[in-house]
């Protein structure tokens, strides 16, 4: 029982691996884990759909090849596509989690895995055949992961085109209808098992899975944003303006800062003071000197003309006597 469980699972578990390795920025495991066990569920509404149409829509077989492909394209891929995109779409397509390209296709492939481990332990668990589980690990779970390869392609395309205004619907149509004519053909050519649809069937199964690999390889090497466009553009001059005058304002404040010492040590301002105390010193000094100059000036005058009046005085007294003597003689 254990090999057996080990069969069935391990190829699903591998397929995961590789697609989320290969993820730039790989999602968390947790939100992806909740879309396999959503693609797990999915397995019960189609098993009893696929119950339903057998008893209630299916083509009689005498339509022949034409009665075959529509029963199955209809009954079987349609069915277990839609569910397994329901799976996807209901999880993982609002949410803000969804933010790149490369998203859509890891959430494509694990809901697909997750109906797929469920439709392989029913085949080979409950089937006990190890036969089983070995052709089923290389054509079946890497088949349904193709399935949910394409499918997450196509709704990453439809959710770009919803974040840039246009319309997503062909996209969400194309993830669905492609998934399940690849589906059909595939189940269509192993059912009518003829030499020439064993070889197509063959050929389909490699182009299936080497157009996969690549898209997936392409996928993560062109990876791009998915709405951000619209947010940094309202951001970025929002937060380039509020950080324009803060870049400049915290250097001109370091700036100042080592600046504001230098003032009060600045020895003008120390200068200043001690000026008005040698302006009255000179003016002190001068007041008295003109009082000391003058006050000389006077006295020499006065005594000239004193004795200038003196002199004229004796000389008229010599003058007069000298006349008087004169008179005299």
């Amino acid at each position: 029982m254990d090999s057996l469980f080990k069969i069935a699972v391990l190829p699903v578990i591998f397929l995961l691996y590789f697609v989320h390795k290969k993820d730039p920025h790989p999602e968390q495991m947790k939100f992806l884990m909740k879309i396999f066990g959503l693609g797990c569920l999915s397995a019960i509404p189609v098993l009893f759909c696929e119950m339903f149409y057998d008893r209630v829509l299916q083509i009689p077989d005498s339509y022949g090849s034409f009665a075959l492909f529509w029963n199955t394209f209809w009954g079987i891929a349609f069915v277990e596509e839609t569910f397994k995109w329901i799976a996807m779409f209901a999880m993982s397509y609002r949410s803000k989690k969804f933010d790149e390209t490369y998203d859509g296709i890891a959430y494509g492939a694990f809901s697909s895995m997750g109906f797929a481990c469920i439709e392989n332990l029913l085949y080979v668990v409950l089937g006990f055949s190890v036969v089983t589980g070995i052709l089923r690990a290389i054509t079946a779970v890497p088949g349904h992961f193709c399935y949910g390869v394409i499918m997450g392609y196509f709704m990453s395309k439809a959710r770009y085109n919803k974040e840039n205004g246009k319309s997503g619907i062909i996209y969400i149509l194309l993830g669905i209808l492609i998934p399940t004519a690849l589906h059909a053909l595939y189940d269509y050519l192993i059912l009518d098992d003829t030499g020439p649809n064993i070889l197509i069937w063959f050929v389909l199964i490699i182009a299936m899975f080497v157009s996969c690999f690549i898209l997936i390889i392409r996928a993560a090497k062109n990876n791009a944003p998915i709405g951000a466009p619209e947010e940094p553009v309202v951001a970025t001059p929002a937060q380039t303006a509020t950080t324009a005058p803060v870049a400049p304002a915290t250097p001109a404040a370091q700036i100042i800062q080592p600046a504001v010492p230098t003032e009060p040590a600045a020895p003008v301002v120390t200068q200043v003071a001690p000026a008005p105390t040698p302006t009255p010193a000179p003016t002190i000094n001068t007041a008295p000197v003109p009082t000391v100059a003058v006050e000389p000036a006077p006295t020499p005058q006065t005594t000239n003309t004193t004795n200038t009046t003196q002199a004229d005085s004796i000389t008229t007294i010599s003058w007069e006597t000298g006349q008087n003597g004169q008179n005299n003689s």
